[in-house]
Protein backbone atom coordinates (compact mmCIF):
# COMPACT_ATOMS: atom_id res chain seq x y z
CA UNK A 1 0.00 0.00 0.00
CA UNK A 2 2.71 2.48 1.01
CA UNK A 3 4.56 1.70 -2.22
CA UNK A 4 1.67 2.79 -4.44
CA UNK A 5 3.15 5.36 -6.86
CA UNK A 6 0.16 7.72 -6.55
CA UNK A 7 -0.19 7.59 -2.76
CA UNK A 8 0.93 10.74 -0.95
CA UNK A 9 -0.55 10.37 2.56
CA UNK A 10 -0.95 7.16 4.56
CA UNK A 11 -2.31 7.23 8.11
CA UNK A 12 -2.93 3.92 9.89
CA UNK A 13 -2.26 5.20 13.40
CA UNK A 14 -4.01 3.83 16.47
CA UNK A 15 -4.91 0.43 15.06
CA UNK A 16 -3.60 -3.07 15.63
CA UNK A 17 -1.43 -3.24 12.55
CA UNK A 18 1.58 -5.53 13.00
CA UNK A 19 4.59 -6.68 11.06
CA UNK A 20 7.55 -4.71 9.69
CA UNK A 21 7.55 -1.18 8.33
CA UNK A 22 6.33 -1.33 4.71
CA UNK A 23 8.40 0.04 1.88
CA UNK A 24 7.25 3.38 0.58
CA UNK A 25 7.20 5.06 -2.80
CA UNK A 26 9.15 8.17 -3.68
CA UNK A 27 5.85 10.10 -3.91
CA UNK A 28 4.77 9.41 -0.32
CA UNK A 29 4.84 12.62 1.77
CA UNK A 30 3.34 11.43 5.06
CA UNK A 31 3.59 8.02 6.73
CA UNK A 32 1.86 7.71 10.11
CA UNK A 33 1.89 4.25 11.72
CA UNK A 34 1.89 5.47 15.32
CA UNK A 35 0.48 3.37 18.15
CA UNK A 36 0.30 0.01 16.45
CA UNK A 37 2.21 -3.25 16.80
CA UNK A 38 4.86 -2.61 14.16
CA UNK A 39 8.02 -4.55 15.00
CA UNK A 40 11.49 -5.23 13.72
CA UNK A 41 14.17 -2.78 12.69
CA UNK A 42 13.95 0.38 10.64
CA UNK A 43 15.34 -0.67 7.27
CA UNK A 44 18.03 1.36 5.52
CA UNK A 45 15.54 1.56 2.65
CA UNK A 46 13.69 4.24 4.61
CA UNK A 47 16.21 6.58 3.01
CA UNK A 48 14.56 5.97 -0.36
CA UNK A 49 11.40 7.76 0.81
CA UNK A 50 12.78 11.03 -0.51
CA UNK A 51 9.50 12.96 -0.46
CA UNK A 52 8.55 12.26 3.14
CA UNK A 53 7.71 15.32 5.22
CA UNK A 54 6.12 13.42 8.12
CA UNK A 55 7.36 10.11 9.53
CA UNK A 56 5.57 8.95 12.67
CA UNK A 57 6.47 5.49 13.95
CA UNK A 58 5.96 6.24 17.63
CA UNK A 59 4.34 3.83 20.05
CA UNK A 60 5.36 0.56 18.40
CA UNK A 61 7.83 -2.26 19.05
CA UNK A 62 10.72 -1.21 16.87
CA UNK A 63 14.25 -2.29 17.80
CA UNK A 64 17.75 -1.65 16.52
CA UNK A 65 19.37 1.56 15.40
CA UNK A 66 18.25 4.56 13.41
CA UNK A 67 19.78 3.95 9.96
CA UNK A 68 22.12 6.68 8.75
CA UNK A 69 20.27 6.62 5.43
CA UNK A 70 17.49 8.60 7.09
CA UNK A 71 19.60 11.66 6.27
CA UNK A 72 18.61 11.21 2.61
CA UNK A 73 15.06 12.36 3.36
CA UNK A 74 15.95 16.03 2.95
CA UNK A 75 12.30 17.17 2.96
CA UNK A 76 11.54 15.61 6.38
CA UNK A 77 9.88 18.07 8.77
CA UNK A 78 8.31 15.86 11.45
CA UNK A 79 10.11 12.82 12.89
CA UNK A 80 8.80 10.80 15.79
CA UNK A 81 10.17 7.44 16.86
CA UNK A 82 9.10 7.85 20.48
CA UNK A 83 8.07 4.99 22.75
CA UNK A 84 9.81 2.12 21.01
CA UNK A 85 12.82 -0.01 21.97
CA UNK A 86 15.36 1.57 19.65
CA UNK A 87 18.98 1.59 20.79
CA UNK A 88 22.49 2.59 19.81
CA UNK A 89 23.68 6.11 19.21
CA UNK A 90 21.65 8.84 17.59
CA UNK A 91 23.33 9.14 14.18
CA UNK A 92 25.16 12.41 13.58
CA UNK A 93 23.79 12.33 10.03
CA UNK A 94 20.48 13.51 11.45
CA UNK A 95 22.04 16.98 11.40
CA UNK A 96 21.70 17.04 7.61
CA UNK A 97 17.90 17.19 7.78
CA UNK A 98 17.75 20.98 7.62
CA UNK A 99 13.96 21.05 7.16
CA UNK A 100 13.21 19.30 10.47
CA UNK A 101 10.80 21.15 12.78
CA UNK A 102 10.00 18.38 15.26
CA UNK A 103 12.10 15.52 16.64
CA UNK A 104 10.48 13.12 19.09
CA UNK A 105 12.71 10.13 19.85
CA UNK A 106 12.02 10.00 23.58
CA UNK A 107 11.35 6.83 25.57
CA UNK A 108 13.79 4.52 23.82
CA UNK A 109 17.18 3.06 24.75
CA UNK A 110 19.49 5.41 22.90
CA UNK A 111 22.96 5.77 24.39
CA UNK A 112 26.09 7.81 23.80
CA UNK A 113 26.33 11.54 23.36
CA UNK A 114 23.82 13.94 21.89
CA UNK A 115 25.18 14.65 18.40
CA UNK A 116 26.50 18.19 18.08
CA UNK A 117 25.19 18.16 14.52
CA UNK A 118 21.66 18.64 15.87
CA UNK A 119 22.77 22.24 16.35
CA UNK A 120 22.65 22.59 12.55
CA UNK A 121 18.87 22.11 12.50
CA UNK A 122 18.07 25.81 12.68
CA UNK A 123 14.37 25.29 11.84
CA UNK A 124 13.84 23.00 14.83
CA UNK A 125 10.90 23.91 17.07
CA UNK A 126 10.55 20.79 19.25
CA UNK A 127 13.39 18.55 20.43
CA UNK A 128 12.50 15.64 22.71
CA UNK A 129 15.27 13.19 23.63
CA UNK A 130 13.91 12.39 27.08
CA UNK A 131 13.93 9.05 28.88
CA UNK A 132 16.87 7.42 27.13
CA UNK A 133 20.40 6.54 28.27
CA UNK A 134 22.17 9.50 26.74
CA UNK A 135 25.39 10.60 28.43
CA UNK A 136 28.04 13.28 28.16
CA UNK A 137 27.50 17.02 28.13
CA UNK A 138 24.72 19.03 26.56
CA UNK A 139 26.20 20.28 23.26
CA UNK A 140 26.85 24.01 23.19
CA UNK A 141 25.73 24.03 19.55
CA UNK A 142 22.13 23.60 20.69
CA UNK A 143 22.36 27.33 21.32
CA UNK A 144 22.13 27.78 17.53
CA UNK A 145 18.51 26.59 17.50
CA UNK A 146 17.02 30.07 17.57
CA UNK A 147 13.47 28.86 16.79
CA UNK A 148 13.43 26.18 19.48
CA UNK A 149 10.37 26.39 21.75
CA UNK A 150 10.50 23.02 23.55
CA UNK A 151 13.59 21.17 24.76
CA UNK A 152 13.17 17.96 26.74
CA UNK A 153 16.30 16.09 27.85
CA UNK A 154 15.03 14.72 31.16
CA UNK A 155 15.58 11.16 32.33
CA UNK A 156 19.03 10.61 30.84
CA UNK A 157 22.59 10.43 32.21
CA UNK A 158 23.81 13.81 31.05
CA UNK A 159 26.69 15.38 32.98
CA UNK A 160 28.56 18.65 33.19
CA UNK A 161 27.52 22.27 33.43
CA UNK A 162 24.71 24.00 31.60
CA UNK A 163 26.29 25.47 28.45
CA UNK A 164 26.04 29.26 28.26
CA UNK A 165 24.79 29.29 24.61
CA UNK A 166 21.67 27.47 25.80
CA UNK A 167 20.47 30.75 27.27
CA UNK A 168 20.48 32.42 23.86
CA UNK A 169 17.30 30.49 23.01
CA UNK A 170 14.96 33.46 23.41
CA UNK A 171 11.94 31.56 22.03
CA UNK A 172 12.26 28.71 24.52
CA UNK A 173 8.93 28.06 26.26
CA UNK A 174 9.58 24.76 28.03
CA UNK A 175 12.93 23.42 29.26
CA UNK A 176 13.13 20.12 31.12
CA UNK A 177 16.57 18.87 32.14
CA UNK A 178 15.46 17.00 35.25
CA UNK A 179 16.64 13.54 36.33
CA UNK A 180 20.18 13.75 34.95
CA UNK A 181 23.62 14.17 36.55
CA UNK A 182 24.13 17.82 35.66
CA UNK A 183 26.26 19.88 38.03
CA UNK A 184 27.69 23.33 38.64
CA UNK A 185 25.82 26.54 39.32
CA UNK A 186 22.66 27.56 37.52
CA UNK A 187 23.75 30.61 35.46
CA UNK A 188 22.05 33.91 36.17
CA UNK A 189 21.60 34.12 32.40
CA UNK A 190 18.53 31.95 32.90
CA UNK A 191 16.54 35.15 33.51
CA UNK A 192 17.17 36.01 29.84
CA UNK A 193 14.70 33.28 28.84
CA UNK A 194 11.75 35.64 29.07
CA UNK A 195 9.29 33.36 27.24
CA UNK A 196 9.95 30.42 29.54
CA UNK A 197 6.81 28.95 31.14
CA UNK A 198 8.14 25.58 32.30
CA UNK A 199 11.55 25.00 33.87
CA UNK A 200 12.40 21.60 35.35
CA UNK A 201 15.86 21.06 36.84
CA UNK A 202 15.05 18.66 39.66
CA UNK A 203 17.09 15.57 40.56
CA UNK A 204 20.45 16.83 39.37
CA UNK A 205 23.56 17.90 41.28
CA UNK A 206 23.43 21.65 40.85
CA UNK A 207 25.22 23.78 43.42
CA UNK A 208 25.12 27.40 44.48
CA UNK A 209 22.18 29.54 45.49
CA UNK A 210 19.16 30.74 43.57
CA UNK A 211 19.52 34.50 43.86
CA UNK A 212 17.30 35.87 41.07
CA UNK A 213 13.91 34.66 39.85
CA UNK A 214 12.74 36.41 36.69
CA UNK A 215 9.33 35.45 35.29
CA UNK A 216 8.04 38.86 34.26
CA UNK A 217 5.93 39.60 31.17
CA UNK A 218 4.45 36.14 30.77
CA UNK A 219 0.93 34.79 31.03
CA UNK A 220 1.40 33.04 34.36
CA UNK A 221 -1.81 32.52 36.29
CA UNK A 222 -2.90 31.01 39.57
CA UNK A 223 -1.18 30.98 42.92
CA UNK A 224 2.50 31.61 43.42
CA UNK A 225 3.82 28.30 44.86
CA UNK A 226 4.33 28.60 48.61
CA UNK A 227 7.41 26.42 48.26
CA UNK A 228 9.10 29.58 47.01
CA UNK A 229 9.69 30.57 50.62
CA UNK A 230 12.21 27.73 50.96
CA UNK A 231 14.59 29.53 48.59
CA UNK A 232 16.37 31.37 51.38
CA UNK A 233 19.02 32.89 49.11
CA UNK A 234 16.56 34.70 46.86
CA UNK A 235 17.35 38.38 46.52
CA UNK A 236 15.48 39.46 43.38
CA UNK A 237 11.94 38.39 42.40
CA UNK A 238 10.49 39.69 39.11
CA UNK A 239 6.83 38.68 38.60
CA UNK A 240 5.37 41.75 36.91
CA UNK A 241 2.82 41.57 34.10
CA UNK A 242 1.26 38.18 34.74
CA UNK A 243 -2.12 37.02 36.01
CA UNK A 244 -1.08 35.86 39.44
CA UNK A 245 -3.44 35.17 42.32
CA UNK A 246 -6.11 32.64 43.15
CA UNK A 247 -9.66 32.65 41.79
CA UNK A 248 -10.43 35.77 43.82
CA UNK A 249 -7.29 37.53 42.59
CA UNK A 250 -5.62 37.24 45.98
CA UNK A 251 -1.89 36.65 46.35
CA UNK A 252 -0.66 35.20 49.64
CA UNK A 253 2.16 37.68 50.03
CA UNK A 254 3.25 36.31 53.39
CA UNK A 255 5.03 33.53 51.49
CA UNK A 256 7.82 36.07 50.97
CA UNK A 257 8.18 36.66 54.70
CA UNK A 258 10.78 33.90 55.13
CA UNK A 259 13.19 35.31 52.55
CA UNK A 260 15.75 37.12 54.72
CA UNK A 261 17.84 38.43 51.81
CA UNK A 262 15.02 39.77 49.67
CA UNK A 263 15.95 43.15 48.24
CA UNK A 264 13.93 43.39 45.00
CA UNK A 265 10.23 42.49 44.68
CA UNK A 266 8.18 43.40 41.62
CA UNK A 267 4.52 42.31 41.57
CA UNK A 268 3.27 45.20 39.46
CA UNK A 269 0.69 44.85 36.69
CA UNK A 270 -0.93 41.77 38.19
CA UNK A 271 -4.17 43.34 39.39
CA UNK A 272 -4.08 41.48 42.69
CA UNK A 273 -5.28 41.92 46.21
CA UNK A 274 -3.29 40.47 49.08
CA UNK A 275 -3.96 38.15 51.99
CA UNK A 276 -2.12 37.77 55.27
CA UNK A 277 -2.14 33.96 55.33
CA UNK A 278 -3.24 31.08 53.16
CA UNK A 279 -5.03 29.70 56.19
CA UNK A 280 -6.69 32.97 57.10
CA UNK A 281 -10.45 33.26 56.86
CA UNK A 282 -10.14 37.03 56.56
CA UNK A 283 -8.20 38.80 53.86
CA UNK A 284 -7.00 42.35 53.58
CA UNK A 285 -7.24 43.21 49.89
CA UNK A 286 -6.17 46.73 50.86
CA UNK A 287 -3.08 46.56 53.06
CA UNK A 288 0.64 46.41 52.68
CA UNK A 289 0.96 43.68 55.25
CA UNK A 290 2.62 44.16 58.62
CA UNK A 291 5.10 41.34 57.99
CA UNK A 292 6.18 43.16 54.87
CA UNK A 293 6.86 46.27 56.89
CA UNK A 294 9.06 44.32 59.28
CA UNK A 295 10.86 42.00 56.86
CA UNK A 296 13.67 43.20 54.69
CA UNK A 297 14.18 46.32 56.77
CA UNK A 298 17.90 46.26 56.03
CA UNK A 299 17.90 44.52 52.63
CA UNK A 300 14.89 45.52 50.51
CA UNK A 301 15.93 48.26 48.08
CA UNK A 302 13.34 47.88 45.30
CA UNK A 303 9.61 47.40 45.78
CA UNK A 304 7.08 47.73 42.98
CA UNK A 305 3.43 47.07 43.81
CA UNK A 306 1.97 49.38 41.18
CA UNK A 307 -1.18 48.55 39.22
CA UNK A 308 -2.82 46.49 41.95
CA UNK A 309 -5.65 47.02 44.45
CA UNK A 310 -3.92 48.33 47.59
CA UNK A 311 -5.89 50.94 49.54
CA UNK A 312 -3.95 51.61 52.76
CA UNK A 313 -0.37 52.03 53.94
CA UNK A 314 0.53 51.99 57.62
CA UNK A 315 4.19 53.01 57.35
CA UNK A 316 7.21 52.87 55.07
CA UNK A 317 10.07 51.81 57.36
CA UNK A 318 12.71 50.31 55.08
CA UNK A 319 16.25 51.51 55.78
CA UNK A 320 17.86 50.94 52.38
CA UNK A 321 14.97 51.44 49.99
CA UNK A 322 16.00 53.13 46.73
CA UNK A 323 12.97 52.62 44.50
CA UNK A 324 9.41 52.57 45.86
CA UNK A 325 6.64 52.40 43.26
CA UNK A 326 3.03 52.32 44.46
CA UNK A 327 1.34 54.15 41.61
CA UNK A 328 -2.05 53.16 40.14
CA UNK A 329 -3.61 51.61 43.22
CA UNK A 330 -6.47 52.84 45.42
CA UNK A 331 -4.40 54.11 48.34
CA UNK A 332 -6.32 56.49 50.59
CA UNK A 333 -5.49 58.87 53.42
CA UNK A 334 -2.62 61.26 53.97
CA UNK A 335 0.71 60.99 52.19
CA UNK A 336 3.29 59.05 54.17
CA UNK A 337 6.87 60.23 53.80
CA UNK A 338 9.09 57.79 51.91
CA UNK A 339 12.21 56.38 53.58
CA UNK A 340 15.10 58.85 53.68
CA UNK A 341 17.18 56.69 51.32
CA UNK A 342 14.63 56.65 48.48
CA UNK A 343 15.67 58.20 45.17
CA UNK A 344 12.56 57.18 43.18
CA UNK A 345 9.14 57.55 44.81
CA UNK A 346 5.90 57.26 42.84
CA UNK A 347 2.50 57.12 44.46
CA UNK A 348 0.61 58.76 41.61
CA UNK A 349 -2.89 57.82 40.49
CA UNK A 350 -4.25 57.00 43.96
CA UNK A 351 -6.71 58.69 46.32
CA UNK A 352 -4.41 60.58 48.68
CA UNK A 353 -5.85 63.59 50.52
CA UNK A 354 -4.54 66.32 52.80
CA UNK A 355 -1.66 68.73 52.57
CA UNK A 356 1.86 68.07 51.39
CA UNK A 357 4.03 68.34 54.48
CA UNK A 358 7.20 70.42 54.31
CA UNK A 359 8.92 67.44 55.95
CA UNK A 360 9.15 65.98 52.45
CA UNK A 361 12.07 68.37 52.01
CA UNK A 362 14.09 66.29 54.47
CA UNK A 363 14.27 63.55 51.84
CA UNK A 364 17.42 64.86 50.21
CA UNK A 365 18.08 61.63 48.27
CA UNK A 366 15.01 62.09 46.09
CA UNK A 367 15.66 62.30 42.37
CA UNK A 368 12.15 61.54 41.11
CA UNK A 369 9.01 62.44 43.08
CA UNK A 370 5.64 61.70 41.48
CA UNK A 371 2.51 62.59 43.47
CA UNK A 372 0.29 63.30 40.46
CA UNK A 373 -3.36 62.31 40.04
CA UNK A 374 -4.39 62.42 43.70
CA UNK A 375 -6.50 64.76 45.83
CA UNK A 376 -3.72 66.54 47.71
CA UNK A 377 -4.51 70.14 48.64
CA UNK A 378 -3.11 73.21 50.36
CA UNK A 379 -0.08 75.14 49.20
CA UNK A 380 3.10 73.82 47.66
CA UNK A 381 5.87 73.93 50.30
CA UNK A 382 8.47 76.58 49.28
CA UNK A 383 11.30 74.26 50.28
CA UNK A 384 10.54 71.99 47.31
CA UNK A 385 12.58 74.33 45.15
CA UNK A 386 15.89 73.83 46.88
CA UNK A 387 15.75 70.84 49.21
CA UNK A 388 17.54 68.42 46.89
CA UNK A 389 20.24 69.07 44.31
CA UNK A 390 19.47 65.63 42.88
CA UNK A 391 15.77 66.19 42.16
CA UNK A 392 15.21 65.97 38.40
CA UNK A 393 11.49 65.16 38.17
CA UNK A 394 8.73 66.69 40.30
CA UNK A 395 5.18 65.81 39.19
CA UNK A 396 2.29 67.33 41.17
CA UNK A 397 -0.31 67.61 38.42
CA UNK A 398 -4.00 66.76 38.80
CA UNK A 399 -4.28 67.55 42.51
CA UNK A 400 -6.03 70.37 44.39
CA UNK A 401 -3.08 72.58 45.25
CA UNK A 402 -3.75 76.30 45.55
CA UNK A 403 -1.86 79.51 46.12
CA UNK A 404 1.23 80.74 44.32
CA UNK A 405 4.08 78.77 42.82
CA UNK A 406 7.07 79.14 45.19
CA UNK A 407 9.80 81.42 43.83
CA UNK A 408 12.42 78.90 44.88
CA UNK A 409 10.83 76.33 42.59
CA UNK A 410 10.98 78.63 39.58
CA UNK A 411 14.55 79.77 40.22
CA UNK A 412 15.84 76.22 40.32
CA UNK A 413 14.15 75.05 37.13
CA UNK A 414 16.54 74.50 34.25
Amino acid sequence: MASSPSLRYLNLSNNNVFGPIPNCSVSLESLDLANNMISGEISAEIGLCWSLKTLDLGGNYLVGKIPTSISNISSLQFLTLASNALSGQIPSEIGRLKSLNWIYIDRNHFSGKIPEEIGNLVSLNHLDLAWNNLSGQIPSLLGNLSDLHYLYLWGNKLTGWLPTPLFRLKMLTELDLSENHLSGEIPQLIIELQNLKLLQLMQNSFTGHLVTLGLFSNSLQGQIPRSLNTCKSLEDIHLRQNGLGNDEGIVELDMFSNLPNLRFLDLSYNGVSVSSSINSSYTWPNLILKWMLNKGLDTLSYLNLSHNFLTHIERLPWKNMKTLDLHSNFIQGALLLPPSTVSFFSISNNSLVGELSSLICNRISLEILDLSYNNLNGTIPPCLGNFSKRLSVLDLRMNRFQGTIPDTLIRNVG
